[in-house]
C-alpha cells in the first residue's frame, strides 16, 4: 500500500450537519496510459448535476478501463502534461453552485472548499471479495449526494482540440467536486471502492478495483470516534456535516453502462457500526475498511457526470466463392456511412484482407438511438448480405441488443450512445457457368468454365508431367507433357548409365540412341581391392577377364612384425596379415641386466616380453637392549652379567654372520650380542650366509645423557628391551663411568 502525500490526498471537510466523503475516487487506480488522450475544456454552464442522488444497488458489468489522479494532481502520464486549475467549492445551500467565497452562494450559504483525502490502495480486490459478503448492498447510510463543476481536460496528440469521448473505448480525463453525505449519527471506518475497468465495484474480479479511506485527523474537518485507539487511522463519518472534496484528473474509459448516453463511473461505499472497538480491531489500511454485511455498503453510478459517449460503426468485408467457401478475393468494394454527424459522410473501400474499418465517433447517437445509413455500392459479379451486431445490452443490462440487417432497413441502422455496431458484409460470387459444357480434358490439358465470364478456358499440366506411354526401359524414359498441352515421347540422353554399373574391375555400361552398350572389363594392370603394401600383403589387381579383383598376399609363415628374442616369439604372416605370436611363457630363463651380485638370483621372463632380474631378500635385523639388574634392592645396575646389545634376525632358523662396529671401531666378535663400553653408535651388519645378502642396524647409547636411539638403514626394524627403559646406573663391572639414564625414544 502506498501512503499518498497528505497535500494530495487528504481532502475531506467536516462541516456542521453531514460528512462528505471525498470521492477519494482514489477509488480509481492510478493507471495513466502512455498515449492517453488529455483534453482541456469545460462543459457549457460548468454545473451539470441535478438534485442529490443516492447510489444504486446494482452495477452493470460492461468491461472498460478506469484510471485516476485525484486531489489537485499536477500532471498526467500522457504525451502532454498539464496543471489543472483547482476547482472551486460548493455552496452549502445550493449543491450545484460552484463558489470560492461565501459571497458566491445564495443568502445564508457557506462556500465549502474541498480538503485533502485519505490513503489509496489500487489494483486490489473489489468490495464483495474483500469483505467476504454475497449479494447486493442494501443500505444508503453513506452516499455521494452530488457532483458539480465538471471539467474535461484532454489534449489529444492525434486529434488536437477540445474533446471528451471520441468513441467507445476512448478515454476522457475529468475533474469535479464531490459532496458526501451521511444519514446516520455515526459510521466507522468508511471505505470508498471504485472499479478500475468500468465494471462493478462490488463484484468485480481480483485486481480490478481501488479502495480509499477517510483521514481521521485533524478534527475538524475530519471525524474520529476512536481517538482511544491511536493505531486506527481510518476516518469515520456522522450526520453532523457534509464533506466537499475536489477530485481531479480522473482518467476513465468511455463506457455507458446504464444507457443514458453519458459516461459512467461505478463506485461503492462501505462502513462499520461498531459502538465500541478494541485495539485488535484497529483499521490501519484502506483494505480493512470493509463491509461486514450487505447492510453496511452502498453501490451505484457516480451522479452528475454528464459526458456524452459517442457511438461507432465498424465495417468488415468477407468474400466467398460460388459454393459459399471463404476465399481471399482482392476485389475492392466501395462503402459510405452517412448520418447527422458533421464528420459524415465517411467514404472508404474494403477487400476481404483489408482491416476492419472504423467510423469516427458518432456524437448524434444518444437516448433511444439515431439512424445511420451504411451502404455498399453494388457489384454485378457478387451477391451481398450484411448483419450488424451490437456490443451493448438492453435496459435490463442482461439481454443483448438485437442484430440489424442494413438491407432490410434500406441500409439504415440504429446506433446508441457508447454502442459499437460491427457490420459484416458478405459477398458471394455469382455462378455464370451454369449450363456451360467444356471439351474433355486430356492428360496434359484440362478445360473448365471461368465464372467471371462464363467461357471455357484451358489449364496446362506443367512440363514433365507423366502422360502417354508410362512404360520405360533403361535407355527410354516415360512420356511427359511439354507444358503446352502436348504429350511428347522421351529417350534417355546418350551417355546415361545403364546395364552393368562401374566397379573396380568393370566398366560402366551407357545408353546410346536409346540402346544400352556393354563397355566390358578393366585390364589386368588395373589396381583394385586393397592398395596396402606390407610385409604380408601386396597391392591387389584386376583379373582382366572378368570383373573380379585378385588378392596378392605373401606366403603364410613369412617372418614379419616382432623378431624373436629371449622372451618374445617371432611374428609370421597368415592370410595376408601379420600374426602376433606373443611372448615366451613366464618363468622362461633369461639373462637380465644385473648378474653376479652378492644377492643375485636367477633371471626369468615375466610372460609379457620382459626379462626380470632375480634378487635374494636381505635378513631383517632387530636390536634389543638387554638390561639385567641382579643387586638386592633392584635399584642399581650391576651383577655378574653386564648390559648387552642383542641382534635378533628374521627369518629364524637361518644361518647368519655378524659384524659389529662401535665408537672405537670394529669389535672382535661374530656373535649376536656385544657388551657396549662407551657412549656412541653401535652398528651390526648381519649377512645371510646362504645368499650372501647383508643388512645392518644401528643403536645409539648415551651414558652421560638421558636417552639412546637407533640409526638404521632399515626403517622397519624396531629395537626392543628386555627390562625397564629407566635404569638407575652406577659404575659397571666393566668400567663404565657414565650414567645410563632415561630411554626416551626408539627409532626403526
Amino acid at each position: 500500500m502506498n501512503r499518498i502525500l497528505s497535500s494530495h490526498i487528504r481532502r475531506m471537510v467536516c462541516t456542521k450537519g453531514r460528512l462528505a466523503l471525498t470521492l477519494t475516487l482514489t477509488l480509481v487506480t492510478l493507471f495513466t496510459t502512455a498515449g492517453v488522450l488529455a483534453k482541456d475544456y469545460s462543459l457549457a454552464g460548468g454545473n451539470v448535476a441535478s438534485g442529490p442522488t443516492s447510489f444504486m444497488t446494482s452495477l452493470s458489468s460492461v468491461p472498460s478501463m478506469v484510471t485516476a489522479r485525484f486531489f489537485n494532481a499536477t500532471s498526467l502520464t500522457s504525451p502532454q502534461s498539464l496543471t489543472p486549475t483547482p476547482l472551486p467549492g460548493i455552496c452549502s445551500n445550493a449543491p450545484t453552485t460552484a463558489c470560492s467565497v461565501n459571497a458566491d452562494c445564495p443568502s445564508g450559504g457557506t462556500c465549502k472548499i474541498p480538503t485533502a483525502g485519505g490513503d489509496l490502495t489500487p489494483n486490489t480486490k473489489c468490495l464483495a471479495q474483500a469483505s467476504g459478503i454475497a449479494g447486493g448492498c442494501t443500505a444508503n447510510d453513506v452516499s455521494v449526494a452530488q457532483t458539480t463543476s465538471l471539467r474535461v481536460e484532454d489534449r489529444d496528440p492525434i486529434a488536437p482540440g477540445v474533446q471528451g469521448c471520441l468513441g467507445p473505448n476512448d478515454t476522457a480525463t475529468v475533474s469535479f467536486v464531490a459532496q458526501f453525505h451521511s444519514t446516520a449519527t455515526a459510521r466507522y471506518d468508511v471505505g470508498v471502492w471504485t472499479s478500475q475497468n468500468g465494471g462493478s465495484a462490488l463484484t468485480g474480479a481480483e485486481g480490478t478495483c481501488s479502495v480509499a479511506d477517510f483521514p481521521s485527523s485533524p478534527t475538524p474537518p475530519w471525524f474520529n470516534q476512536e481517538a482511544s485507539i491511536p493505531t486506527d487511522v481510518c476516518g469515520d463519518i456522522s450526520s453532523s456535516a457534509d464533506v466537499y472534496s475536489s477530485i481531479n484528473n480522473i482518467q476513465v474509459a468511455c463506457v455507458d453502462t446504464n444507457g443514458d448516453g453519458n459516461l459512467d463511473i461505478n463506485t461503492c461505499l462501505s462502513w462499520s457500526q461498531l459502538a465500541t472497538k478494541k485495539s485488535s480491531d484497529a483499521c490501519t489500511t484502506p483494505l480493512q475498511a470493509t463491509a461486514g454485511t450487505t447492510s453496511k455498503c452502498n453501490c451505484g453510478k457516480l451522479p452528475g457526470i454528464a459526458i456524452l459517449v459517442p457511438g461507432k460503426i465498424k465495417v468488415d468485408k468477407v468474400t466467398r466463392d460460388q459454393n459459399g467457401n471463404a476465399i481471399n478475393d482482392p476485389t475492392l468494394f466501395n462503402f459510405t456511412i452517412s448520418g447527422p454527424d458533421g464528420d459524415l459522410p465517411d467514404n472508404f473501400q474494403l477487400a476481404n484482407a483489408t482491416a476492419v474499418h472504423e467510423s469516427p465517433g458518432l456524437t448524434a447517437a444518444a437516448g433511444a438511438g439515431t439512424q445511420y445509413a451504411v451502404t455498399e455500392q453494388p457489384n454485378s459479379s457478387w451477391t451481398t448480405t450484411a448483419t450488424c451486431t451490437s456490443d451493448q445490452f438492453q435496459a435490463d443490462g442482461v439481454t443483448p441488443r438485437p442484430a440489424q440487417n442494413p438491407f432490410a432497413g434500406n441500409g439504415m441502422v440504429t446506433l446508441h450512445a457508447g454502442e459499437t455496431l460491427t457490420c459484416t458484409y458478405t459477398n458471394r460470387l455469382i455462378d455464370r457457368c451454369a449450363g456451360v459444357t467444356c471439351q474433355a480434358s486430356t492428360a496434359c490439358a484440362s478445360y473448365s468454365c471461368d465464372g467471371s465470364d462464363g467461357l471455357c478456358k484451358a489449364t496446362y499440366q506443367p512440363a514433365g508431367t507423366a502422360c502417354g506411354d508410362s512404360s520405360s526401359s533403361t535407355c527410354d524414359a516415360a512420356d511427359t507433357c511439354n507444358g503446352s498441352g502436348t504429350c511428347q515421347v522421351n529417350h534417355v540422353a546418350d551417355g546415361t548409365n545403364c546395364g552393368d554399373a562401374g566397379t573396380e574391375c568393370t566398366n560402366q555400361d551407357t545408353c546410346s540412341a536409346g540402346v544400352c552398350h556393354d563397355n566390358g572389363f578393366k585390364s589386368a594392370a588395373t589396381a583394385c581391392g586393397s592398395s596396402s603394401d606390407t610385409a604380408c600383403d601386396n597391392p591387389d589387381h584386376c583379373s582382366g577377364t572378368d570383373g573380379s579383383c585378385v588378392p596378392n598376399h605373401a606366403a603364410d609363415g613369412t617372418n614379419c612384425g616382432d623378431a624373436g628374442t629371449q622372451c618374445t616369439n617371432q611374428d609370421t604372416c597368415s592370410g595376408g596379415e601379420c600374426q602376433d605370436n606373443g611372448f615366451k611363457p613366464q618363468g622362461t630363463t633369461c639373462t637380465g641386466n644385473s648378474n653376479g651380485g652378492a644377492c643375485d638370483a636367477p633371471d626369468s621372463c615375466n610372460g609379457s616380453g620382459t626379462c626380470v632380474d632375480g634378487f635374494d631378500t636381505p635378513p631383517t635385523v632387530t636390536l634389543g637392549l638387554n638390561l639385567l639388574c641382579e643387586n638386592g634392592d633392584g635399584l642399581e645396575q650391576g651383577g655378574a652379567t653386564p648390559t648387552q646389545l642383542v641382534a635378533t634376525v628374521s627369518p629364524i632358523g637361518g644361518s647368519y654372520s655378524y659384524s659389529w662396529t662401535g665408537p672405537d671401531g670394529p669389535i672382535a666378535t661374530n656373535g649376536a650380542a656385544i657388551t657396549p663400553t662407551k657412549p656412541g653408535t653401535y652398528i651390526v651388519v648381519v649377512t645371510d650366509t646362504a645368499t650372501s645378502c647383508p643388512n645392518d642396524a644401528g643403536f645409539k647409547l648415551c651414558f652421560t645423557g638421558e636417552q639412546f636411539d637407533v640409526a638404521s638403514a632399515a626403517p622397519t626394524q624396531q629395537p626392543q628391551a628386555t627390562a625397564s627403559f629407566t635404569v638407575p646406573a652406577r659404575s659397571q663391572p666393566t668400567g663404565f663411568r657414565a650414567y645410563l639414564a632415561k630411554l626416551l625414544s626408539v627409532f626403526g
